[in-house]
């Protein structure tokens, strides 16, 4: 699947820099890629109509009609419970024939036409529609409120007059930012002429843009103000104190973790302490659409509170869009410049080599694994296990997905707990010559003359 913004420029749909003004202000705020780029650039400066086809040939689907979006057909909505749609952000607008005609503005997760395909019993059309049309549609087929953010944007689409703040707002759980001082002058508002202050640095170019954004999101980190972002920290409050482990953790511990786990974040901790003791320094980052979202960190590096607030583009070419693309464990040779941006704000940029490890469930990769051993090289030969443990990870993922759609019972998850440090490596050769030495016996001391 191509990515949309790759479509969007090929096209010349927008310029490379409104793109990158999009991507940076696509981690900062969340949404995708279309709705940052129509909130930076709405039209005339844009075209909605075109943008939609963009991501329809991403998703390789044909285009909703709009007028199907803003009146969906009853019947078809009849056909489709709300808590179906809602969970999978998708609007069934109308029926052709014996086909139920199904608007999304993502790809579905693995499994996720079948589900439809179950439910309704007949055939299903998926056709695309960009993030803003869809939660109008959702409104209007189900009653389901959208957001002011979509709301503002959908004015701005239907020629209403510009909402006085272009800036999504934060949501509500996380805490606001802290006011200028009263003798800063108040920044003026932005418009599709003059784009917002905080996208100024993708104005640079890509590198430097994604550079001095990565770090400003860290920055937010340490501040208190948290980028918005459905991607949960994997501490489990409600679970019991896990046990403290002693020794290596083996890969028969890992599948005991996946075979008890009930949810995704217990396969992933699962594969973090197993990968950790293969390198200095594993983290993992989710995948939410084009944006690569951090989850947690093991080693001397970038915490894991610091990691789950960095947000990694995967339209940009780097190692962990490599590794998304090919779906195969990945060497990082020619350093991207974004990949000197990653290592950056991981605080690894003394590495001498990373791997990124794609985790995929059936053909769509969830999680990437970022692993480097410090200034010691690392090759995929070193890292043959823990691909295996990745593999078996995705097989417990699809258990999970599976097992939760069919609202079959699951065990109480096994917790794992990080160790400080990974076992130590043993020196076989060094081994072999001391059991050979114990196994020599001593010379005979020659009989006096």
């Amino acid at each position: 699947m191509t990515p949309v913004s790759s479509i969007v420029i090929r096209r010349g749909l927008a310029s490379m820099r409104l793109v990158e003004e999009a991507l940076a202000r696509q981690v900062t705020y969340g949404g995708d890629v279309l709705t940052n780029l129509l909130e930076v650039a709405p039209p005339p400066a844009t075209d909605e109509a075109a943008l939609t086809a963009a991501l329809a040939e991403s998703l390789e689907l044909e285009v909703a009609e709009l007028e199907a979006l803003r009146a969906p057909d009853p019947r078809a909505v009849r056909r489709v419970d709300r808590a179906l749609a809602e969970a999978y952000g998708a609007v069934p607008i109308a029926i052709d024939g014996d086909a139920l005609r199904i608007a999304i503005a993502e790809a579905l997760p693995y499994g996720g036409r079948e589900t439809f395909l179950t439910a309704v019993g007949a055939e299903v059309r998926l056709v695309a529609a960009n993030a803003a049309r869809l939660a109008m549609a959702m409104e209007r087929a189900y009653g389901t409120p959208m957001d002011e953010r979509a709301r503002r944007l959908l004015a701005t689409l239907d020629g209403a007059p510009p909402a006085p703040d272009p800036q999504p707002a934060l949501p509500v759980s996380q805490p606001a930012p802290a006011p200028a001082p009263a003798s800063a002058p108040a920044p003026a508002p932005a418009s599709a002429s003059a784009p917002a202050p905080a996208s100024a640095p993708a104005r640079r170019g890509a590198a430097d843009g994604l550079r001095t954004f990565l770090r400003g999101a860290a920055r937010k980190a340490s501040s208190g103000v948290a980028r918005p972002s459905s991607i949960p920290a994997p501490a489990h409050p409600s679970e019991p104190a896990p046990r403290r482990r002693r020794g290596p953790f083996t890969r028969g511990d890992a599948e005991e973790a996946f075979a008890a786990a009930t949810s995704s974040d217990g396969v992933l901790a699962a594969v973090l302490e197993f990968a950790h003791q293969y390198a200095s320094y594993a983290a993992i980052f989710r995948v939410h659409g084009d944006v690569a979202e951090g989850w947690d960190a093991r080693g001397v590096g970038a915490t894991g509170e610091r990691v789950r607030k960095m947000g990694v583009p995967l339209d940009l070419e780097s190692l962990f869009s490599k590794a998304r693309r090919t779906r195969l464990p990945t060497e990082r040779q020619t350093p991207e410049p974004l990949d000197g941006a990653i290592a950056d704000e991981l605080e690894r940029v003394d590495a001498a080599s990373a791997i990124a490890m794609p985790i995929s469930v059936g053909a769509r990769v969830v999680a990437l694994l970022w692993l480097d051993d410090g200034p010691d090289p690392l090759t995929l030969l070193d890292v043959f296990d823990v691909s295996r443990i990745v593999a078996d990870a995705g097989v417990a993922l699809a258990r999970i997905v599976l097992a939760k759609k069919r609202g079959a019972p699951t065990p109480t998850p096994a917790r794992v707990v990080a160790r400080s440090s990974r076992p130590p490596k043993v020196d076989a050769a060094a081994g072999l010559r001391a059991l050979a030495a114990a196994l020599t016996p001593a010379p005979v001391p020659a009989a006096p003359s």
